[in-house]
Formats: structure tokens, sequence, C-alpha cells
């Protein structure tokens, strides 16, 4: 945390407590924890930059996904830290490289089925990692423990609550890094795996033409499989390749690649 001096004559455009971005962090959790340092309720900072209403509405989605490149310029300014700072809590540069876009992607692209979870290890440090946006990871890839969703009252949690302090239940308050840790098992660990070595190979190197040879092996896997179908990670078996397979999500090219038992080494890299 950094504490801007009152003789500092920026304070003016910025937050009285900043924060800076850490290492794989997400978005969100960057803002959860500028409402913490800021001693504000949870979502006091998404609702200050998001103050504007036909701004507003022209987000893609509430979780920040895949923020418009005005709201990261704002809340960059309002910390004080490099834009490029900023750009590294989301997956915008990589998706723009994969898509071949000239404008920031829709959150669609990315993962087509979000809903949010975390690792109660990572939020006893206050951390929510950017690994959190994609699709079909259940654990914690540095921990190796179940990500949580609902409380132990029962309550689904949400990312920002303004009933709430940061990172607790806003039904009960228990802090989610009091949440049960659950082991998962070497099946969960080892699909995590899998599909983390997809989603680095695109992230890393993703262009257009890699997405396309990724598709073209789908294809040709497909074709050998035969009339059993593949069952993807929903728990259901398809016996047909998606429409319109150059504009599907990031995170379902991902869940064939797997769910056809291909790695990365079949694309031969």
């Amino acid at each position: 945390m950094h504490t801007v001096p009152i003789t500092d004559s920026c304070w003016q455009n910025t937050f009285p407590r900043w924060v800076r971005p850490l290492p794989d962090e997400w978005l969100s959790g960057l803002l959860l924890r500028c409402d913490e340092v800021n001693y504000w309720q949870s979502g006091t900072t998404s609702t200050y930059l998001l103050r504007d209403s036909a701004r507003n509405a022209s987000m893609p989605t509430n979780h920040f996904l895949i923020p418009p490149i005005w709201l990261l310029e704002e809340l960059a300014e309002a910390l004080a830290v490099p834009l490029q700072s900023l750009f590294n809590t989301t997956y915008l540069p990589e998706l723009m490289r994969i898509y071949n876009l000239t404008r920031f992607p829709h959150s669609m692209l990315l993962n087509s089925s979000f809903s949010f979870h975390f690792c109660p290890e990572c939020a006893r440090n206050r951390v929510l990692r950017r690994t959190l946006m994609l699709a079909h990871l259940t654990s914690c890839p540095l921990h190796s423990i179940a990500l949580c969703q609902r409380c132990p009252c029962g309550t689904t949690q949400r990312i920002f609550c303004r009933q709430a302090q940061p990172f607790t239940c806003y039904r009960c308050d228990l802090d989610w890094a009091h949440f049960p840790q659950l082991s998962v098992s070497p099946e969960e660990r080892a699909l995590s795996t899998e599909l983390l070595k997809w989603y680095e190979v695109f992230f890393a190197r993703g262009t257009p033409i890699l997405f396309s040879s990724a598709l073209k092996l789908i294809r040709s896997r497909f074709l050998e499989k035969g009339a059993g179908g593949v069952r993807l990670l929903d728990g259901k078996t398809r016996y047909i390749l998606p429409d319109n397979c150059g504009q599907i999500s990031l995170g379902h090219l991902v869940d064939w690649l797997v769910g056809l038992n291909l790695s990365p080494p079949d694309l031969n890299l």
C-alpha cells in the first residue's frame, strides 16, 4: 500500500491510498484490495469507475473479465500506475492477438460460461489470480485446493457487494480466507495441468494461424473418433463440431482439445 502525501499535487486525481498490481493478479482482485486499503465497502472502486451511466452500459460484463481501455486508463490515473501494469491484470492483449482484433474483445471470447470462484488460501493473502477467469479450472494451480463458490452458510459468493466488506461473504461476513480448503483428486490436478498447458500456449504464442491449426487438429482427431462422440468438460457428449468454429471462445476451444486427449506437442510447434 502507498499513501498519497497531502503535499503531493496528484492527490486530487487519485485515491487516498494506492495499491499496485501483483503478479498474476486479476483486475477484480486489485479493485477489492483498493476497497480494503481505503476502508471502503466491497465494490466502491468498481462503482466509481462505472459512475458514468453511458460508459457503464458499454461494459461487456460486470465481472471485469475484458474491461474497455477507458476503464483501465482511468484506474491507472487513480492509482498512479503504468497502464501496462493494468493490462497484465487481464487477458486483453492476448485475446486481441489470438483473434486479430483492433478493438477490445467481448468477454465471451475468453470464457462463455464464467461464474465467480476463488481459492481460500490465495484470499488469505488478498489475491484473486488472473487464472480464475479461465473456463473449466476447478482448483487452484498454486495450492491444489478446490476453488470455492459457496459459503458454508450456503450463499453463492459475489465479487462485489456494497453491503459487505471486501473478501467476505456478503450474507454472514465470513472472510474468504476462512472458507473450507478442500483437497482435489490426482485426476482433477492432472486435468488442471492439461488445461493450463493449452492456455499458456495460446497466451504466449496465440495468433489466428495457431487458432486455425488447433481447429484443424480438432477436426482431424474428431474424424478418427468415429461415431463415439467426444465428452466435453460440461459432462455432455458432442457428436458434431460447433458451428462457426472461428469465433468460438478460447475456453471452448481448449475444452475440445482436452476432450480429444490432444496436447500442445500435437500441434508440432
